[in-house]
């Protein structure tokens, strides 16, 4: 149970799918959960949770760190609020495990993305060119 103005709860984890996997992965979960999202930017999402008999709704953000985490924090919407009862820990927990099972099976199913013009040692068109001038 947390304890603030508002209470809530952040966790970090690791990707370990990429960005548009992650992306895509996201919806879904938000989707899967029931909750209403928008996406500002192309690296953050905002949900929100319904009112309930234990919240008067949470607001759920999630997005892209510098360095390939993903942050997702639940805050309660009411901003005098004093307790969560736990809430936005379970709200944590759920969309992690959630994301973590939908990530993985979009990852196995998308096939094989290759970058156009990319030789098998990762060069582009202009560093082979380069590398066969000297």
């Amino acid at each position: 149970m947390a304890f603030g103005f508002p209470p809530g709860h952040v966790e970090e984890i690791e990707l370990e799918v990429d960005r548009d996997v992650s992306r895509h992965a996201i919806g879904e979960t938000f989707e899967a959960l029931g909750w209403q999202y928008e996406n500002p930017f192309p690296d953050s999402y905002v949900a929100k949770t319904q009112f309930s008999t234990q919240s008067w709704g949470e607001k759920i953000t999630v997005f892209f760190t510098e360095n390939a985490t993903l942050e997702i924090k639940s805050v309660c919407y009411m901003p005098m609020q004093l307790f969560d009862w736990g809430k936005n820990k379970k709200n944590v927990d759920g969309f992690v495990a959630l994301f973590t099972a939908k990530a993985a099976r979009i990852h196995k199913l998308w096939p094989a993305r290759e970058t156009p013009g990319f030789d098998d040692d990762g060069n582009t068109p202009l560093q082979r060119a380069l590398i066969d001038e000297e």
